[in-house]
C-alpha cells in the first residue's frame, strides 16, 4: 500500500482527487468498502445497518412489549397485562413475583455486544472502547460531541477564520508544543501518509460514510496506508522549533492543520469534538486575547 500510494502522489496535483484514488486503492486492499456498504444499506425499518447496530437490546426488547400490548388491547382482553393463552391470571402473577424477586438479586446486565461504550480519554474528549475492533465503533456523522483532538495546544485559526492571505481557513489550526504526540481524532483507515505539494507531510484518513479527516504540519508520521486507527491512537509527532541563522532555536512553536471533509468538500470540525476538547481551545484562545 505504500509504494501505491506513492506512486499515485507523484502523478496528482489535486488533493481531491489523491484521496479518490487513494481510497480506490485502500479499499481493495481493506474492509473500507464492506463497511461504507453496510452503513449504507437500509434495513427494513428504513434505517441504515450501522443505526440498527446502535440500538441496545433493551430498547428492542421494549419495542417488542409495546407491540405485544396494543395487539392485546386491540382485541377484547379487558386486562392491561400480556398473559400468554396457556397461564391462568393466578400462574402469570405468581411468575411476575418471581421475576421481581430474581430482579432483585441479580446485578444489572451488561449490554449487549453491539451497543457502542464510551470511555474518557487521556487526550481529551472521548475515545472508544473495544480496542480490538477493526471497523469504526459507531458512524462517523454520529460521532458529534465525542471525538478527541488530535493534539493540546493553543487555537490559532478555527474553521472559516480568515487567514494571513485573506482566505478563509478550511479547517482548524492548532499550536502546539514542541515534540507533541499527535493521535487519530477517530476511528479509521490510513489512506496516505508521506509528503504532498504545500502539505508538507500530510496524513489522510478514511472514517467511512464519504468522511475523510486531513492532518498536516507533522514531523514524522508513524502509521501506513492501509492501516485501520482507532480514536486517541497516536499517529505521529510534531517538529522541534526551528533553528536560527546563528544556530541558536527559535521560540516559534510548530503548529498543526486540521480539516474534515465530506464527500471531498471542507467542513466545519468543531461539531465533533468533545465537549472538555472544546473547554480547551476556549480557554486557551480567551487568554490569548486577554
Amino acid at each position: 500500500m505504500r509504494v501505491a500510494a506513492a506512486e499515485i502522489s507523484k502523478n496528482v496535483t489535486d488533493l481531491g482527487e489523491l484521496i479518490s484514488k487513494l481510497d480506490q486503492a485502500v479499499s481493495k486492499n481493506t474492509n473500507l468498502a464492506a463497511y461504507d456498504e453496510e452503513t449504507r444499506r437500509p434495513t427494513a425499518s428504513g434505517q441504515s445497518n450501522a443505526e440498527a447496530s446502535a440500538l441496545t437490546s433493551g430498547s428492542q426488547s421494549a419495542g417488542k412489549t409495546e407491540t405485544t400490548t396494543v395487539a392485546k388491547s386491540s382485541a377484547t382482553q379487558p386486562t392491561a397485562l400480556t398473559i400468554p393463552a396457556t397461564e391462568t391470571p393466578a400462574t402469570a402473577a405468581t411468575a411476575q413475583l418471581k421475576e421481581k424477586q430474581v430482579a432483585a438479586l441479580s446485578p444489572p446486565p451488561k449490554p449487549a455486544g453491539n451497543v457502542v461504550e464510551l470511555a474518557p480519554a487521556t487526550a481529551g474528549g472521548l475515545a472508544l472502547r473495544d480496542p480490538g475492533r477493526i471497523k469504526p465503533a459507531l458512524p462517523f456523522e454520529h460521532a458529534k460531541a465525542k471525538l478527541p483532538l488530535p493534539a493540546q495546544g493553543r487555537r490559532v485559526l478555527a474553521y472559516g477564520d480568515k487567514t494571513n492571505y485573506g482566505a478563509q481557513s478550511k479547517g482548524l489550526v492548532l499550536e502546539t508544543r514542541q515534540g507533541a504526540q499527535i493521535t487519530s481524532p477517530a476511528d479509521g483507515w490510513i489512506v496516505y501518509a508521506g509528503e504532498f505539494r504545500s502539505y508538507g507531510q500530510l496524513l489522510i484518513i478514511n472514517a467511512g460514510g464519504g468522511y475523510h479527516i486531513l492532518l498536516a504540519g507533522l514531523s514524522q508520521i508513524d502509521v501506513q496506508p492501509g492501516q485501520f486507527v482507532l480514536a486517541a491512537e497516536p499517529v505521529g509527532t510534531m517538529g522541534a522549533a526551528p533553528k536560527s541563522s546563528s544556530g541558536s532555536t527559535t521560540q516559534t512553536a510548530p503548529v498543526l492543520y486540521v480539516e474534515f471533509r465530506k464527500e471531498g468538500k471542507p467542513i466545519d470540525p468543531d461539531p465533533w469534538w468533545a465537549e472538555d476538547a472544546r473547554k480547551v481551545q476556549t480557554d486557551g484562545q480567551q487568554k490569548v486575547q486577554g
